[in-house]
């Protein structure tokens, strides 16, 4: 019975951990990548108010790094 209860405990150790690690490394950053995608455009739409195209870019792709470095990921 004790033998039983320590694999139990030892596959619930190793999904909770693969659970953590996952979270961690995979979901957590998709959605800090998706928040700062929809925060960059936003905010570079507000200050472009030049029709120029490289003009929006480079506001774009300053907003993402500086949203990046926020939340603890930095690219």
């Amino acid at each position: 019975m004790s033998k039983k209860l320590s694999v139990i405990l030892i596959v619930l150790l190793a999904v909770i951990i693969l659970g953590l690690a996952f979270y961690w490394y995979e979901y957590r950053p998709a959605r800090i990548y998706g928040k700062c995608n929809e925060q960059a455009s936003e905010n570079a739409r507000k200050i472009a108010d030049r029709p120029d195209q490289t003009y929006f870019i480079t506001q774009y792709d300053g907003y993402y790094k500086i949203c990046l470095r926020e939340n603890g990921l930095d690219k």
